[in-house]
């Protein structure tokens, strides 16, 4: 993949040469199969960005070389790197990160899409890893999308099949349970399985999915397959059969955006969130009230955490095992939290059988998605955030 060839295309010519960079035979799969190998597949990140335009990238990374903000190894990352972009045509745009350690180019398409960038290659996900997914995760004005384990499976088992029809099929899945806390770490890796398999794990094993593999059939053939990255916030098509190039246009297209819609109706701060009054008395009383929160309710299965050791364990991750995080009790059952690399402030209480996240004023999407995903991956999957919106101040 060369993004130089792309060019005077428009945006459709461009995606459809993407995706025929994974169309292969019946033989071709057969062989991958036996041989246990395949060419790359194809990848889509899904990436919130913060009052940046893809044109402007490399602007913003001498501001931030330029900055005291930043982590050593972020700058040293951007340091070792070479990055270049070049408008392809309206909201495309062409993006090469080189390597020179390795003699090595990466390329990458950005389709914006309003204010997501849905991010194209065919780059091998060892490589994602060093060049474009770090740079994604570490650049202030970026946001990598989260997908929880119950909106994951909720895509993959109710919106894919009623915007794609019966010919979608779940068609396997990795579940995991890592709490920190316990010396039992669960990874299953279930090739094939169905809905019915991963509901035997989630209740045995209290594995959540972080990965579902899907496919159009043809019965019986797998004519595409494809892979939802949750926790990653990407999605891959690994195979399309010749005849089927529309099949796997629609899943491209369709899974991109219910990953956009998700991660716009959960993390969207509308509004100036935290409020704080001073009291009449002038003795510097103070209340916060916030107009957004999100709720994390946990499923609270038998042998599950109940709520409070999920509140006590969440402060406990947070403050002591991950660094990045500072804060202190407010109350009995709420903290105020600090995340040091952006200076941006929470508060995370415990009400009623539910986690709640307030923003303070400032506090970005990120930082909530970022909690969100050390909640799930860490101290339960069993959980799921969902905002809620006020027109008026709640009170915290």
């Amino acid at each position: 993949m060369d993004v130089e060839d792309f060019k005077g295309l428009e945006k459709d010519e461009i995606k459809k040469h993407l995706l025929k960079s994974v169309i292969k035979s019946e033989e071709e799969v057969k062989k991958e199969k036996a041989e246990k190998k395949s060419k790359s597949d194809l990848k889509i990140f899904l990436v919130k960005s913060i009052s940046l335009k893809p044109d402007g990238l490399v602007d913003s990374i001498y501001d931030l070389l330029e900055s005291e903000d930043i982590s050593y190894h972020f700058h040293n990352f951007l340091d070792k790197h070479n990055f270049n972009t070049l408008d392809l045509c309206e909201n495309v745009y062409g993006l090469v990160i080189h390597t020179p350690e390795y003699k090595k180019e990466d390329h990458f398409v950005i389709f914006e899409e309003e204010d997501y960038w849905h991010i194209w290659t065919t780059a091998r996900k060892f490589w994602t890893g060093k060049t474009i997914e770090k740079l994604i995760d570490k650049h202030p004005q970026l946001e990598r999308i989260f997908i929880s384990p119950e909106k994951l499976e909720n895509i993959s088992k109710i919106d894919l099949r009623k915007g794609l029809g019966d010919n979608t099929h779940f068609s396997g899945f990795v579940a995991k349970d890592k709490p920190f806390y316990s010396d039992k770490q669960i990874s299953i890796n279930m090739y094939g399985g169905d809905y019915d398999d991963l509901e035997k794990v989630k209740k045995e094993f209290h594995a959540e999915p972080t990965q579902i593999t899907i496919s159009m059939k043809n019965s019986p053939t797998n004519c595409v397959l494809g892979h939802l990255h949750g926790n990653d916030g990407y999605i891959s098509l690994s195979t399309i059969l010749p005849d089927y190039f529309e099949w796997g246009w629609d899943i491209a297209n369709m899974t991109s955006k219910l990953f956009e819609n998700s991660d716009r109706e959960i993390y969207d701060i509308e509004e100036s969130p935290i409020e704080i009054n001073v009291g009449e008395d002038g003795e510097g009383y103070t209340k916060f009230n916030s107009y957004h929160a999100l709720i994390l309710e946990p499923k609270l299965k038998k042998d599950q955490p109940r709520i409070t050791e999920i509140f006590d364990r969440t402060i406990e991750w947070l403050l002591e095992n991950k660094q990045g995080y500072y804060g202190y009790r407010w109350d009995e059952d709420t903290y105020h939290i600090l995340k040091k690399e952006s200076m941006d402030l929470f508060q995370i209480s415990k009400e009623k059988e539910n986690l709640v996240l307030y923003p303070f004023d400032d506090c970005s999407e990120k930082t909530l998605k970022d909690v969100c995903r050390e909640i799930i991956e860490n101290i339960t999957g069993d959980i799921e955030p969902e905002p809620y919106h006020s027109k008026t101040p709640i009170r915290v």
